[in-house]
């Protein structure tokens, strides 16, 4: 009896408490107000459309303004796990994917969550046992045994990050994060292409989905300029960004960087080509003499005698 008494007297204090507010002319605060269908759909697309353009401050403005007038919606959710897989929350992008999945029909937000929970789950077994390092604008993840690149990739991307501040006012709303895989399966594995195409292509790096996915260089026989790569994903992602900026200036400025005649991108032709590893071998002395060269073909080859 002690405990049904202890609810009915806080039942009635509640209704006069009520009943006081009215009276007195306040109301109870109201509930959030909620978004129709089409509503939600609006704005769903209007925040999709934010993220693909990389402008992230503000997509997740539309995120947020999306979760507080539609929660648990599948749009709601599709578009909070794009979020988290932008931001390279792996693990909680997948969640909200396979929310949405399971909250409402077969949709196109329904198509693109299912593509996108492949990707998040195959980046996530990707890089599940890598280390991380935050230096900078930067956040690199890598292999225990790629740690030996760490001191001359800080130093490389923080120098390619001033010069594109300098020349073209870029400034990372979020950390520019960088993977590096094991072989280029992984690469292929968390792109959207296959391992036949990047096989086939030579294809050892991406820039995609906010972030810059690099194969490492021990997985080629002889590697490859990787510090150069760094310096042109780091372009090409100033580039996707400026491309998609409402600001026509952005991208007259990035073409007026890029013509022939600048100090950081000079003229082709001035350009000296760059030696691979092979190149820069001494060459042994028995390739002076090889068959395919014109004087070798001259010295094995004596001239012909005329008959008496």
């Amino acid at each position: 009896m002690t405990g049904r008494r202890l609810v009915l007297a806080c039942a009635a204090a509640a209704g006069i408490a009520l009943a006081g507010a009215v009276a007195a002319g306040v109301s109870p605060p109201a509930s959030p107000a909620r978004a129709t269908p089409d509503e939600a759909t609006a704005l769903a697309r209007v925040a999709e459309k934010r993220l693909d353009e990389w402008r992230f401050g503000e997509g997740r403005s539309a995120v947020a303004d999306l979760v507080r007038l539609a929660p648990g919606a599948p749009q709601t959710l599709y578009l909070e796990g794009y979020e988290r897989f932008l931001e390279g929350d792996y693990a909680g992008s997948v969640q909200k994917l396979e929310a949405s999945l399971a909250a409402g029909p077969r949709d196109a937000s329904a198509v693109n969550a299912k593509e996108l929970r492949v990707l998040a789950s195959e980046a996530r077994e990707a890089v599940k046992d890598h280390k991380e390092e935050r230096f900078g604008h930067f956040l690199v993840r890598y292999p225990t045994v790629d740690a030996v690149l760490m001191p001359y990739a800080r130093e490389a991307l923080e120098a390619a990050y001033r010069a594109l501040h300098d020349d073209l006012g870029f400034e990372a709303e979020l950390p520019i994060r960088i993977e590096l895989y094991r072989s280029p399966s992984d690469l292929a594995a968390v792109s959207s292409l296959t391992v036949a195409e990047v096989s086939r292509t030579g294809t050892i790096a991406l820039c995609k989905w906010a972030r810059l996915m690099v194969t490492s260089p021990r997985a080629l026989a002889t590697g490859y300029p990787w510090l150069d790569l760094r310096w042109s994903t780091c372009s090409r992602r100033r580039c996707a960004r400026a491309s998609s900026s409402r600001s026509r200036r952005c991208t007259r400025r990035w073409r007026s960087c890029r013509r022939p005649r600048t100090r950081r991108w000079p003229s082709p032709r001035s350009r000296t080509p760059s030696r691979t590893c092979t190149q820069r071998r001494a060459r042994p002395a028995c390739a002076t003499r090889s068959s395919g060269s014109p004087t070798a073909r001259t010295r094995a080859k004596p001239s012909p005698q005329r008959r008496a």
